[in-house]
């Protein structure tokens, strides 16, 4: 997810000002900052951002404000993270828990949406932070370039300590930096692509910021950052962009910003500790490439058959006894995608359902031979010991021709009726939509429009060409169960 991206850059870029004493900032204040933040392993850091925004449309107006909440702790070296985010929007809140990693010269991350099963995987190198986020060394430079404008205004408390307070503001060029590296609405949105060539420097006004030093500690403790300014100055290239990335270019639309602004307080400095991320997180977020392709199965569906059938009434005669076998040839595709089909051979169903036809018409057969047996005993023309050929005889016509005289079809146009209508109903089996295959669960849904249902899943296993549906959570499909499949291509 794009969003989940630009939030990894913003984060990167938090435990980045940590050692901005390093570059010179405020160096007559921070020469024993600079020591003890290039040493740190770790640390913890709280961050509240706020947009008061309203879009006017085709006459509604929709109030668009947000607020976004991010409690994360940090290990450097490498680079570890855990992050819980909250963004309350339209009325609506999303909970997203996010688990961060250095590997080698690329960042992971794993991140769950509203407390879902299904974790997300993102991988970016440091190049495409900087693309998504800003470059750190320009952001650092940043604000290097507006130091003389940071004074002290007094005392606070952060954290339950006494901290020392500086403000000051990002203005000129360093704001242009600031809004091209996304620093200024990059972690809230979805990185709109905003045209800043016809605002000269002076337009954009400034952001005024805050930075708290710890007194004891000397430690940053708490900046923060207020971009209401220069998003109210760049509110043409927003619509412009807004508009385009909806694909409503031209349409008349009135965007007003209050407030925009940013606060982020960092504590717990080398107390967080080594950051894991689960192993059942990363195997949740590994899609399974091996279950891609087509897959079939012959399926035994004899006894569930006979339990739908039930038995025939005034007879001793069976079903089970004429029908020996009844496979339904099922085929399941999954594609990249993320869509599934299941089918049924067409040509190999209607091979089954002729022996199905045949079998049923031998029953039918014996059955009103002995049903006809019966009326002509109780009627007294038989005593029971005649053949079929003697009753057609007593009849005066052939045993198919009473029955069709009787019914309006032959017993064969009976046996091939029953079997249409029982393809019919299977042919409904047929099916396709969304499917996520992870960690050994296969999840569905019921159609392409509809999402998978985190707490629908069957579980699967693949041992080379083979797949097998263990089980399922839906108990009326237990007699399914295992399902294996041979890989077809």
């Amino acid at each position: 997810m794009r969003k989940v991206k630009r939030i990894l850059a913003f984060v990167l870029l938090a435990a980045m000002l940590l050692c901005l004493s390093g570059c010179g900032f405020f160096e007559s204040q921070l020469t024993m900052a600079a020591k003890k933040m290039d040493a740190l392993q770790s640390f913890h850091f709280d961050m509240d951002m706020q947009l008061e925004m309203s879009v006017t449309m085709f006459g509604e107006s929709v109030d668009m404000d947000m607020d976004m909440d991010v409690s994360a702790d940090m290990q450097l070296q490498p680079m570890c993270a855990k992050m819980d985010m909250t963004v309350d929007m339209l009325g609506e809140s999303t909970h997203v828990l996010s688990y961060v990693e250095q590997d080698g010269t690329e960042y992971v991350s794993y991140s769950s949406t509203n407390d879902s099963v299904f974790w997300d995987k993102e991988t970016m190198t440091l190049d495409e932070i900087a693309a998504l986020g800003g470059d750190m060394e320009q952001s650092m430079q940043m604000f290097i370039a507006c130091a003389d404008s940071f004074e002290k205004t007094g005392m606070e408390q952060v954290n339950g300590a006494n901290a020392t307070r500086y403000d000051g503001e990002i203005s000129g060029e360093s704001v242009r930096t600031a809004v091209a590296s996304g620093m200024t609405f990059g972690a809230m949105g979805e990185g709109l692509d905003m045209d800043l060539d016809e605002l000269d420097d002076a337009d954009l006004g400034s952001i005024p910021c805050s930075l708290w030093i710890d007194n004891k500690s000397c430690m940053l403790v708490r900046y923060d950052m207020d971009m209401t300014q220069v998003m109210g100055a760049m509110i043409d290239s927003l619509k412009e962009a807004m508009l385009e990335k909806e694909g409503l270019e031209g349409a008349d639309m009135d965007l007003s910003i209050g407030k925009v602004t940013a606060s982020v307080v960092l504590s717990r400095f080398d107390q967080v500790g080594e950051i894991l991320i689960p192993e059942e997180v990363k195997a949740a977020a590994e899609e399974d490439t091996a279950i891609l392709g087509t897959w079939r199965a012959n399926v035994e569906c004899l006894d569930l058959l006979l339990e739908e059938l039930g038995d025939v009434d005034d007879t001793d005669l069976k079903i089970e006894d004429y029908v020996e076998s009844f496979v339904l040839p099922i085929s399941m595709s999954f594609t990249e995608d993320g869509c599934y089909s299941l089918r049924l051979d067409s040509a190999a169903l209607q091979e089954e359902m002729g022996r199905f036809g045949n079998a049923m018409e031998n029953f039918m057969n014996d059955y009103f031979a002995e049903i006809v047996m019966e009326a002509m005993i109780a009627a007294g023309y038989a005593d029971g010991s005649e053949t079929v050929e003697q009753l057609e005889a007593i009849l005066g016509m052939s045993m198919d021709e009473f029955i069709t005289y009787q019914f309006g079809m032959s017993v064969a146009e009976m046996a091939a009726e029953m079997a249409d209508v029982l393809t019919s109903v299977l042919q409904e089996i047929s099916t396709e939509g969304n499917y996520v295959a992870r960690g050994g669960r296969l999840y569905t849904s019921g159609s392409l429009e509809d999402s998978v249902d985190p707490d629908e899943y069957e579980s699967y296993e693949i041992s080379g060409n083979t797949l097998t549906i263990i089980s399922g959570s839906d108990e009326e499909n237990d007699w399914l169960y295992p399902l294996v499949l041979e890989k077809q291509n």
